[in-house]
């Protein structure tokens, strides 16, 4: 049974390519349209704006973008020049649009010692947060052979310990805390009885959280959560620069 909109046969297929076969895994982030329908297809343009906003949010960015860049040392994707930053995937430089996102919202980099993200892409939302957060665990809920791939890459880099959780009914979690929780257009593409689940196990059991993505009333397939379910306890804003339909940020 499915759980989510990208829980589809042809990107799980490419994800077992890349699992299995080193050689695809060399360069698996321009590896074909395949697998750039679900991930790295942020354009260079967005990039930027990705780019200017996370300096706007951390300024002391601007010093550390090779911290940044050790994300596009593995998997050979797609890299552009950027003013006064070098080269770059447009995809990293959303990932640390959203790590510098967090870090304004806290105010710093402390956002606890229990991290945990639904759906984690590639793994690289979890490699920035690693560099300049420094949780002492971190998990990912995605789709079993996702969560391989996930570890494949994060497997080339320094993390703190890694839990990956692929079984949709979360049983392993229930009764868990988390000090943060991240989701980065998954979330929202859960079908609505596995949003409820992580609702319930996840999201409230989360002290803090970012989550972006479709909540809005207009946009969002029928029965699935929006931003009615947060608008009482969460800070609600338009995701900018929307990437494509209007998406919101949600954190507390």
């Amino acid at each position: 049974m499915k759980t989510s909109f990208s829980d589809m046969d042809f990107y799980k297929d490419i994800c077992q390519i890349f699992v299995n076969d080193d050689n695809a895994f060399a360069h698996f982030r321009t590896y074909g349209p395949d697998y750039n329908r679900v991930l790295e297809h942020v354009t260079q343009a967005q990039g930027q704006q990705y780019l200017n906003i996370a300096i706007k949010n951390y300024p002391k960015l601007i010093d550390n973008l090779d911290r940044v860049r050790k994300n596009d040392a593995v998997g050979r994707p797609a890299v552009y020049p950027y003013i006064n930053a070098g080269l770059f995937s447009p995809t990293t430089l959303r990932y640390a649009k959203v790590m510098a996102d967090i870090y304004k919202h806290m105010g710093g980099f402390d956002i606890g010692k229990n991290v945990i993200e639904i759906g984690g892409g590639y793994g690289g939302q979890c490699r920035i947060i690693n560099e300049f957060m420094n949780p002492e665990t971190y998990t990912i809920v995605d789709l079993p052979i996702v969560n391989q791939l996930q570890e494949k890459y994060l497997s080339r880099f320094h993390t703190c310990p890694i839990e990956y959780v692929c079984d949709p009914t979360l049983e392993e979690l229930k009764g868990k805390k988390f000090d943060f929780v991240i989701s980065n257009w998954a979330f929202d593409e859960l079908l609505p009885e596995y949003q409820e689940i992580y609702f319930e196990t996840i999201i409230k059991n989360s002290k803090h959280g970012y989550l972006s993505g479709r909540y809005s009333a207009d946009v969002v397939h029928p029965g699935h959560m929006t931003v009615d379910r947060f608008k009482d306890w969460c800070d609600i804003r338009p995701y900018d620069p929307s990437p494509f339909v209007e998406c919101q940020i949600i954190t507390w």
